[in-house]
């Protein structure tokens, strides 16, 4: 089974699990260039908190592996056979940040009934990976509350349900098989998302990511905005290197100027 992350006429692709592997595998590195980690260790200092830049890794790990995990719905997937020159020239799934933002909201909160408890002392850190998760193309389309309502998403979600499950299971099986890659609390979160996928994929809770969504300090709401915008970065930064195609005159533009400011490259 080929589950995909994009597909352009007529032969550039990129797998779903790659890709989620790969942008955190980017966003890690993003995080960690001397520039950004400055600004994270300043802003954690201001919340008196010893494990907090810790913490703020691991959340956006969370995000990288969740980001796109919508994609993996049959809706978007069967666009692939419908791929031709003249005709559809590429896969689109505009409401995808939304989709994989509930997913994360529903397994996160199965996380709490199992647990009692989120897996961060910071709890804010929760709301920050959901607003990395649906704002990761802010700038490319506007995310709107209105969306988040949108009634066509309960018919994406339900359409051929069983396929997206499967979809779904196999993307997070091929990221266990990759042995590079060292997975933490989004391995724990993954688990969650494999084992309840009939549930959580079945239930659309646009009360529930309104929750997550909010942050209550600006502080708070600082992370999140650096956090989300090194997530699109690092989401842009890989399927460029990957695909190129359409990507390539925002890449040039802004993502390669990005990188080479903290230091980096394609």
């Amino acid at each position: 089974m080929v589950v995909y992350a994009r597909y352009e006429y007529p032969d550039k692709f990129q797998l779903l699990d790659e890709h989620l592997l790969g942008v955190k595998h980017r966003l890690e590195r993003i995080l960690r260039a001397q520039s950004i980690a400055y600004v994270i260790h300043n802003l954690a200092k201001r919340i008196k908190s010893s494990e907090l830049e810790r913490e703020i890794l691991e959340a956006a790990r969370v995000a990288a592996v969740f980001h796109d995990i919508g994609k993996a719905l049959h809706y978007y997937q069967e666009q692939k056979e419908g791929i031709y020159e003249k005709d559809r020239q590429y896969m689109s799934f505009k409401f995808h940040e939304i989709i994989s933002a509930n997913f994360y909201a529903q397994t996160i909160h199965e996380y709490r009934r199992i647990n009692g408890k989120y897996p961060y002392k910071q709890t804010w850190l929760v709301n920050l990976t959901l607003q990395a998760i649906i704002l990761h193309h802010q700038g490319l389309r506007a995310i709107t509350i209105e969306r988040i309502y949108d009634k066509q998403i309960n018919n994406i979600i339900s359409y051929d349900h069983d396929k997206s499950i499967e979809n779904i299971k196999e993307v997070i099986q091929k990221m266990y098989e990759n042995i590079n890659i060292n997975l933490g609390l989004e391995k724990i979160l993954l688990d969650i998302l494999y084992e309840k996928t009939g549930y959580i994929v079945k239930k659309y809770d646009p009360e529930r990511i309104i929750n997550f969504y909010d942050l209550e300090y600006s502080i708070y709401i600082q992370i999140s905005r650096l956090v989300t915008g090194c997530l699109m970065i690092a989401d842009s930064w890989d399927a460029y290197q990957k695909v190129g195609g359409r990507a390539s005159r925002y890449i040039r533009e802004v993502v390669i100027n990005y990188l080479d400011t903290l230091k980096l490259s394609l």
